[in-house]
């Protein structure tokens, strides 16, 4: 009986030794200076770029690109994705989607983005703020437009993103 009661205690002590000694390697962490944004792209376009708008173009880092649609390895080969672009053939319209879990520094003014897009199928990007381990709703933004010229303008108000705080960053 002492025995397992020596094993839980010690256990214990092995537990609250790692826990302050050997911080939580989470990125986000409450109170810091940034906001962590997960933007969900669904896309039938053959071409796709997301483009934050001053002053939020400053000081951004992408930390996890994931691309969950097509789902087929071999058929994810054929995207190409640099920062917040993403390419595949020209005229391909196979449906895509790509998330992306990003920093960015936290300022008072409203968040602008532009999203621009080839000249066939729609572009959505869904916004989700991270904070405390929890993701909040912000919007979802779609760009339809066809021809020439897509390029579309969004804001998100500040009041908005900074319901839920800031989250500090330390690069991965």
């Amino acid at each position: 009986m002492k025995r397992k009661n020596i094993k839980f205690v010690l256990s214990i002590i092995v537990a609250v030794f790692f826990i302050y000694i050997f911080p939580s390697l989470s990125v986000a962490e409450e109170g810091g200076g940034y906001y962590c944004l997960k933007l969900l792209v669904e896309t039938d376009s053959d071409w796709t770029t997301i483009t934050p708008l001053p002053p939020w173009d400053k000081d951004w880092h992408i930390t996890e690109t994931k691309i969950v649609l097509p789902k087929k390895e071999k058929d994810q080969h054929l995207i190409k994705i640099h920062k917040l672009n993403i390419n595949a053939g020209s005229y391909d319209d196979t449906a895509k989607e790509i998330e992306f879990t990003i920093y960015f520094k936290a300022f008072d003014e409203d968040f602008e983005f532009t999203i621009d897009k080839g000249d066939i199928g729609t572009t959505t990007v869904k916004v989700l703020n991270i904070c405390s381990d929890k993701s909040y709703k912000i919007g979802s933004y779609c760009n339809s437009n066809d021809g020439g010229g897509n390029l579309s303008k969004y804001k998100i108000s500040i009041k908005k993103l900074s319901k839920h705080g800031t989250v500090k960053f330390t690069s991965p």
